[in-house]
């Protein structure tokens, strides 16, 4: 077994750093305009919707948009990031990947509305416009799993989701529920606050 541990400049680096010239930020652009039409219509262009493009784009298919509300690729992701204040390769590595293989100019900047299917493929309808794609993909990511409702959470107070106000981070006890990763990024960070730290995991 092999281990990859990336060097410290990678993992450290700071928001805005320069690559070739170019701040991340410069290589997010507001989008393009929605074509009339195209082979391949990507719902999403977070890590996965990144992932398949330069899928298709090493296999040759260069004839696909990403549809994204967000202005940057992978925006969610790296909110969750910072909420959690996390250590990873920072959002210049992800635009860099982004610019490496053309996504910039295949990213539409608009909200998916409605999906219908003609004889020729199917009508993807966005705020933006409408484009009729051979085949569509949906990479949106990953729901939150919500928490059973016989919990009976409290709208307000020391019991909250990890990432919505008013999360229990100034108690001197706090207990996790979960077994993920944001799970293990939530008991560093309050053991590092010096804070006595449960950890619950569920059965499902």
């Amino acid at each position: 077994m092999s281990t990859f541990i990336p060097a410290p400049e990678l993992l450290l680096s700071p928001r805005g750093r320069i690559i070739d010239g170019r701040s991340d930020y410069d290589l997010d652009a507001d989008g393009i305009s929605l074509p009339k039409s195209c082979d391949i219509a990507i719902i999403g262009s977070g890590l996965a919707g990144i992932a398949l493009a330069t899928h298709l784009w090493h296999a040759g298919r260069r004839v696909f948009v990403l549809i994204d509300p967000f202005l940057r690729p992978a925006a969610q992701f790296f909110q969750r990031v910072d909420a959690l204040q996390q250590t990873v390769m920072r959002q210049a590595f992800c635009s860099r990947v982004a610019a490496m293989h053309e996504i910039p100019g295949k990213r539409v900047r608009a909200e998916v509305t409605a999906l219908s299917y003609c004889p020729d493929g199917i009508m993807v309808t966005t705020t933006g416009g409408q484009t009729l794609a051979g085949r569509v993909i949906v990479a949106v990511g990953e729901a939150a799993v919500r928490a059973p409702a016989e919990w009976q959470l409290p709208a307000s107070g020391p019991v909250s989701y990890w990432d919505c106000p008013g999360a229990p981070i100034e108690a001197d006890r706090v207990a996790v529920i979960g077994s993920g990763l944001s799970s293990a990024h939530l008991i560093r960070l309050y053991l590092a606050q010096g804070k006595q730290v449960s950890s619950i995991q569920r059965s499902r």
